[in-house]
């Protein structure tokens, strides 16, 4: 138990101790060429940089969300930097989970995903229900426990919705409407979502 008189090294001490470090990224675009330029070397000066601040502040889980690659056919110069990477932080002790985005291709990044494992390395390449291996749970180095929903539920309704409009059971208006309603109820979400966090930092920074 800590002592709220106790010294700011005893309380960052024991923030460390209770807390799950982690670090979203999303993005990367291994591979990508912008006119005529590699942008491969700018990537690995910021992986390199990255690695050195997960290390460096013991951070448990990165979670990246997507676009590992710029495209779902990767060279082989950029599938070795990243997986590298991946690689370096896994020996560090951190966890790793990665999402397939829309530049990526969700078969190739689950079967790389299978030997990525050894390294700690989570990949998910599909949407899924949460009995079905939707939900992710890990553990940091302190016991505490995260977890990680993969379903893309706004995708599923409005695809939905686009298969009401082919078979005719709703208008292109009532579409429209119905996906204003669903964008309002994803931000909603998300705000929920930052204020919870937020509620979360400040009851830890408070102990």
């Amino acid at each position: 138990m800590y002592d709220a008189g106790g010294s700011l090294a005893d309380r960052e001490t024991f923030i460390q101790n209770v807390t799950m470090r982690i670090v979203h990224t999303s993005d990367w675009h291994a591979g990508r060429i912008w006119r005529r330029i590699d942008r491969l070397p700018e990537l690995a000066d910021v992986l390199e940089n990255l690695g050195d601040f997960l290390e460096s502040e013991r951070v448990d889980l990165l979670l990246m969300s997507g676009d590992v690659f710029d495209s779902g056919a990767p060279n082989p110069a950029a599938e070795r930097l990243v997986f590298g990477f991946f690689k370096r932080i896994g020996r560090a002790g951190i966890q790793t989970v990665v999402i397939a985005g829309n530049h990526d291709s969700p078969a190739r990044l689950q079967a790389w995903g299978t030997l990525a494992e050894l390294v700690n390395v989570r990949a998910v390449a599909f949407p899924y229900r949460r009995d079905a291996g939707g939900l992710l749970e890990l553990v940091s180095r302190s016991g505490e426990k995260a977890r990680v929903a993969i379903r893309n539920i706004r995708r599923d309704a409005i695809h939905a919705f686009k298969e009401m409009i082919k078979d005719k059971s709703i208008t292109q208006d009532e579409e429209h409407r119905s996906e204003e309603k669903i964008q309002k109820m994803t931000d909603a979400h998300i705000a929920s979502v930052d204020k919870t966090l937020e509620a979360k930092e400040k009851e830890i920074m408070e102990v």
